[in-house]
């Protein structure tokens, strides 16, 4: 696994968190599975800069948002 993307998978986990969603809810709200949702969360897929950024979108936050505090 990625250590990039296991990170910015946590980090899409805690902004959802934040917003008291469930993986469900946010996955579907984009028109996606949970499990979908879930692989991304736990780093078990190299998303795209399109699909960061339509995450970034359902979350109503700025894509910058999703790579904060990754150092």
């Amino acid at each position: 696994m990625n250590q990039v993307q296991t990170k910015i998978g946590t980090r899409i986990a805690k902004l959802r968190h934040d917003q008291n969603l469930s993986q469900n809810n946010l996955a579907h709200s984009m028109g996606k599975d949970g499990s979908w949702l879930a692989r991304i969360e736990r780093g078990r897929t190299n998303p795209t800069l399109k699909t960061l950024t339509e995450i970034a979108d359902a979350l109503e936050v700025d894509l910058q948002e999703l790579f904060s505090g990754l150092d």
